[in-house]
């Protein structure tokens, strides 16, 4: 085991911590990282991908791997923390997921 793997090995894996937001906080972020730019001509996939991450916003059913995602950085971001996002499919979506970033 290396020095930095043992620095962690001693952590305790039955304390727990209250990692969640308030639901109202969440529906906040949710209703600004799903709203695309007003007057701005995206692809009719991100279109698609943005509406379904609006309605599972507003439903609180059927959010997907990259609205959670999304709703965690977002979070992260707003209390302060620095959230870096690397890899080429942070803008492409390579996995019809991500979309972090759009261009309009």
């Amino acid at each position: 085991m290396t020095e930095s793997w043992a620095e962690i090995s001693h952590a305790n894996a039955k304390e727990s911590f209250n990692t969640g937001i308030p639901l109202e906080r969440l529906k906040d972020i949710g209703e600004k990282i799903t709203a695309l730019p007003v007057g701005s001509n995206f692809h009719r996939l991100v279109k698609k991908i943005f509406e379904a991450r609006h309605k599972s916003i507003q439903t609180g059913k059927d959010i997907d791997w990259g609205t959670a995602e999304a709703l965690a950085f977002a979070s992260l971001i707003q209390d302060g923390f620095n959230v870096r996002i690397s890899g080429q499919d942070v803008e492409r979506g390579t996995f019809s997921h991500r979309h972090a970033h759009v261009f309009y």
